[in-house]
């Protein structure tokens, strides 16, 4: 699972170094704004969402989030 992370974090870093090349006003851009908006483009409420389900530490009782499955 940390793969699944390790891959969201990326897309995040990713994200940051682009609105930092494409935008000199973006000094308000935050990893942590990426973060979250990756988590939810994948399915996730949060980043801390994402984290807890995809490191193992969320119990069958939690939202799960759509990463899984498609929502119908």
């Amino acid at each position: 699972m940390t793969a699944l992370l390790d891959e969201l974090k990326t897309r995040a870093r990713l994200r940051l170094n682009a609105a930092r090349r494409e935008d000199v006003d973006s000094a308000g851009v935050r990893l942590r704004h990426c973060l979250n908006q990756v988590a939810r483009e994948v399915g996730f409420a949060h980043w801390e969402h994402a984290r807890a389900v995809l490191g193992g530490l969320a119990t069958r009782e939690d939202d799960m989030g759509t990463f899984w499955h498609a929502p119908r």
